[in-house]
């Protein structure tokens, strides 16, 4: 490998000041757009208006979840004492170490 050092002084930008400020002046005047695009859009107002579709298409998804989980099948969620209930036969499963059925684990929950 050769000793010498390449000279990069042609690659400095700052070499030259009017051939620096051109490079600048070009690059201001070509983000002009950007820029100019991106300040009307930080307005918050627009922000609002931007996000109120996909805030009102999750709200519906929550609604729609939320209806189902309440009136599934029809009928009222389970109040909490039958959940209670049902959480103790679980329990009583898990510290007795038995195994229940496997019919038992497909209707879990399911009988009233």
């Amino acid at each position: 490998m050769d000793e010498e050092r390449l000279p990069l002084d042609p690659l400095d930008p700052t070499a030259t000041a009017a051939g620096f400020n051109a490079v600048v002046r070009r690059l201001v005047i070509a983000a002009e757009p950007l820029l100019r695009a991106r300040r009307v859009r930080g307005q918050l107002l627009r922000q609002i208006d931007r996000w109120r579709g996909p805030m009102l298409a999750a709200a519906a998804a929550i609604a729609v979840i939320a209806l189902t989980a309440l009136f599934r099948n029809g009928r009222p969620a389970p109040n909490a004492t039958l959940a209670a209930g049902r959480e103790a036969s679980f329990a009583s499963w898990v510290e007795s170490g038995e195994q229940p059925e496997f019919e038992a684990l497909l209707t879990f929950g399911l009988e009233e």
